[in-house]
C-alpha cells in the first residue's frame, strides 16, 4: 500500500509539470478505484491505466487497461479503446472551466475469471483543474460483462458479471507544441507566425 501511495504521489508531482491539451497531445493516466460486481453484489479494489491522444477540443482517444482485484487475486482485466467527448470544448463550456465534464464509451476485451470475450464500457466523469498544469479526473463507469458459466450450489449456471466502477486518476502529458518561428509561442496561438529572431513577443506572439 505504501508503494502504491508513493507511486501515486510521484505521478501527481509529474502531472504538475504537464497537462494534456492541443499543445501536448499525448498523455498517460493512472489511478486507483473501487468496483461493484452487480451479479454478486461484491466490492473490490481496482487500478486504471491509460494512454490518451488529444484529437480535437471535443474528443480524445484512450487506450485503457483497468484491472480489478478481489480476495488477493485478479478478478478482471479489461483493455478497451474509448472515445472521450468533452463538454469543455469552447462551445458548450469554456476550455478553462473549473469543472470540466465528459462522457466516454468504447469496445473492449474482458477477461473475467475463466471467461473472456468482447464487451463494451461507458461512463461519465469530470476533470478538475488543480493548477494551470495539473488536473484530477473522477470517473464513474459501467462495464458490460460477458456470458459465462460458473458452478453455483453444485450446478453449472449461466452468469454475466456486469460491473460499476469509480476511479480517481492523475494524468500527465508529453509532447511539444509546434513553434515554427521559435518565439516561444505555439503556432496555434501565434498571431505573428513569422516573427524574426530576437524580437520580443507577448503571449500572442
Amino acid at each position: 500500500m505504501k508503494r502504491f501511495t508513493l507511486l501515486f504521489l510521484s505521478l501527481f508531482i509529474l502531472g504538475s509539470a504537464f497537462a494534456q491539451n492541443a499543445d501536448k497531445k499525448w498523455a498517460i493516466g493512472l489511478g486507483p478505484g473501487i468496483y461493484q460486481n452487480l451479479e454478486k453484489n461484491e466490492l473490490g479494489f481496482m487500478g486504471d491505466f491509460y494512454l490518451s491522444r488529444y484529437l480535437s477540443p471535443s474528443f480524445d482517444l484512450l487506450l485503457k487497461a483497468p484491472g480489478g482485484f478481489y480476495n488477493d487475486g485478479v478478478d478482471f482485466f479489461n483493455p478497451s479503446l474509448n472515445l472521450r467527448f468533452k463538454f469543455f470544448n469552447g462551445n458548450i463550456l469554456s476550455e478553462t472551466s473549473s469543472i470540466q465534464p465528459y462522457l466516454f464509451a468504447g469496445p473492449g476485451m474482458l477477461w473475467d475469471n475463466m471467461d473472456n470475450g468482447l464487451n463494451f464500457n461507458a461512463g461519465l466523469g469530470s476533470k478538475f483543474p488543480l493548477s494551470p498544469s495539473t488536473s484530477l479526473y473522477l470517473e464513474a463507469g459501467y462495464v458490460h460483462g460477458i456470458d459465462g458459466e460458473r458452478h453455483i450450489n453444485n450446478q453449472l449456471t449461466a452468469v454475466q458479471d456486469n460491473l460499476l466502477r469509480l476511479t480517481g486518476i492523475i494524468e500527465f502529458a508529453f509532447g511539444a507544441a509546434k513553434d515554427s518561428d521559435g518565439d516561444g509561442v505555439p503556432d496555434r496561438r501565434d498571431r505573428c507566425p513569422d516573427t524574426p529572431p530576437g524580437v520580443q513577443v507577448d503571449e500572442h506572439g
